[in-house]
């Protein structure tokens, strides 16, 4: 009997959303044009890998801003859910001047 000793590693992934969730994973399919390929396993193995390609890119974010090499999934939702950049005081962003 021969063994396969060159067998890829396989991990299977399943989750289910509901209501607001799963109503932004709808959008981001067609955002992304995930929606127009053909078989739903075929899609969610796409969606999951953009989703895993951008949790990578995050997660190295986080550790060269803090320097921490192990963030918690709770740490990484925490930061992710801070706002990129800061609301400006003035809806002009400029001190001291205001819309008329």
């Amino acid at each position: 009997m021969d063994h396969e000793t060159n067998k890829p590693a396989i991990r299977r992934i399943c989750a289910d959303f509901v209501e607001d969730e799963a109503t932004d994973i709808e959008m981001m399919e067609v955002t992304m044009g995930i929606h127009r390929i053909r078989g739903k396993a075929d899609r969610d193995a796409k969606l999951i890998y953009v989703a895993f390609m951008a949790l990578k890119r995050v997660t190295s974010e986080y550790q060269s801003i803090t320097g921490k090499r192990y963030p918690t999934a709770d740490e990484l939702i925490q930061w992710m859910s801070q706002p990129a950049w800061p609301e400006p005081e003035h809806p002009t962003g400029l001190s001291g001047i205001t819309p008329e």
